[in-house]
């Protein structure tokens, strides 16, 4: 009789990175719960200022439209991690084990090389932003003006992020890593649990 060929079991070392690189991506994806709570806290304030004061909070609109960024990009390493994004696959289950994981390997890799070349780019704007010191109004004299680096350059860093998140998929595909990270609250054990046989307690109770 053929036995069924066992899925590899990763080291404990594995596991324990991988545990450390979802924990990590997870804590810089709670920017994004700052940035909305900034978001809904300036506009609720320049309303308020708007309708009752006869004034408003200066560059407000601005400072919510570039706290968009702050508000997507840091969660995106961690929502391909933990595999949130929507996968459209009406054929894949159809094809062969093989050639299923040879798809996501080759749509990881692009993952890597697209999120590497957006850095690159948006680290070459920021270089650029801060020669020239643009703002994020047309004057500097505009009362509340800030400049535009900080936001391109948060974005490239999270499109590195991005890449190694790519990257580390691809680790997953070939150690036997768990492709899809368990929920919160409930983790993989660190060892299998022995046999009732070899355990040295009593069964039976008196």
């Amino acid at each position: 009789m053929n036995e069924e060929k066992k899925p590899k079991e990763p080291s404990p070392g594995l596991r324990k990175a991988d545990r450390w690189i979802l924990k990590i991506s997870r804590v810089i994806s709670y920017l994004v719960a700052a940035a909305l709570l900034a978001i809904m806290v300036l506009a609720f304030c320049d309303v308020i200022a708007a309708k009752f004061f006869k004034t408003a909070i200066p560059s407000a609109t601005e400072w919510i439209t570039y706290l968009n960024v702050l508000a997507v990009f840091p969660a995106v390493a961690f929502v391909q991690l933990d595999r949130g994004h929507t996968n459209v696959d009406f054929l894949n289950h159809y094809y062969p084990k093989w050639l299923q994981k040879g798809i996501r390997v080759f749509g990881h890799l692009l993952g890597v090389g697209v999120s590497f070349v957006i850095a690159w780019k948006g680290f070459e704007t920021t270089a650029s932003m801060l020669a020239k010191h643009e703002m994020s109004s047309s004057s500097t004299l505009v009362r509340g003006a800030f400049p535009l680096w900080p936001f391109c350059g948060a974005m490239s860093v999270c499109c590195v992020l991005l890449g190694l998140a790519f990257a580390w998929c691809i680790v997953r595909e070939f150690t036997g890593l768990p492709l899809f990270s368990p929920p919160p609250g409930k983790q993989e054990p660190e060892e299998p649990e022995p046999p009732a046989e070899e355990k040295g307690g009593q069964i039976h109770g008196a």
